[in-house]
């Protein structure tokens, strides 16, 4: 069983964008997911960075990028919008969305591409996780959206986890609510099976997801793209 001696994570909450859509909770599911890392035994990067524009999110993730490097596992948790858009390539690809992007911007200019945030954890040494909370339907109105909404994305020997199924709305949260649904169930799960195998551990996310979900037709439905070539336990926390 690998022994996962250090731990890096960047967690990213946008909700008070200034052009389009606010989210109430955002703020809230990160700063929570950061401290529950941090008891965990994670150095967390920017605990947490909220609210970032594009160039702050680029120096984050450049950052980030160097620090999983000497890291054994290094996770990604973004929340915020998020959107496929045609970029003139053969397909649509994704892209997620800072607070200063404006409907008006093309899209490589004002939004930060997925693949970025997935190549932040490739360099660490044994796990490597991509955790996006955001809707995954074509909410941003501009001329460069895709036509089916924020498509699976994942990579060779990464997990990929999804708060919402394709082409769906990720739930932000009932009136009162601290968190999203997915977040606290990842935050229950975290407390209540943190040695878990993660591919595991993301199975009960997903499950307390749809329960907590289940008065929505259908309920919210996390997606997990699972490429990890370790068959042995990789469980988030020690």
């Amino acid at each position: 069983m690998p022994v996962l001696t250090q731990r890096v994570a960047l967690v990213i909450g946008n909700g008070q964008y200034a052009h389009i859509s606010k989210l109430k909770n955002a703020e809230h599911d990160a700063k929570d997911v950061a401290e529950a890392l941090k008891a965990a035994g994670y150095s967390v990067y920017g605990y947490p960075a909220l609210n970032m524009t594009r160039q702050k999110m680029t120096e984050a993730i450049k950052a980030f990028q160097t620090a999983a490097a000497a890291a054994d596992t290094a996770i990604v948790w973004y929340a915020g919008h998020g959107q496929e858009f045609e970029t003139g390539g053969a397909l649509p690809t994704n892209w997620v969305i800072p607070v200063d992007f404006s409907p008006d911007d093309d899209v490589w200019d004002g939004a930060v591409s997925l693949t970025r945030l997935m190549s932040a954890v490739t360099p660490a040494r044994t796990l490597r996780l991509v955790v996006v909370d955001a809707c995954r339907n074509n909410n941003i109105s501009t001329g460069q959206r895709g036509a089916r909404g924020f498509v699976v994305e994942g990579r060779s020997d990464m997990m990929v986890v999804y708060s919402t199924g394709e082409g769906k709305i990720a739930n932000d949260g009932t009136e009162g609510s601290r968190n999203s649904p997915f977040a606290a169930a990842f935050l229950e799960t975290l407390k209540k099976h943190p040695k878990a195998d993660v591919r595991l551990f993301f199975g009960g996310v997903r499950h307390s997801t749809i329960e907590r979900t289940k008065d929505l037709k259908p309920p919210q439905e996390p997606e997990m793209i699972v490429r990890l070539s370790s068959i042995d336990p990789l469980p988030l926390a020690p």
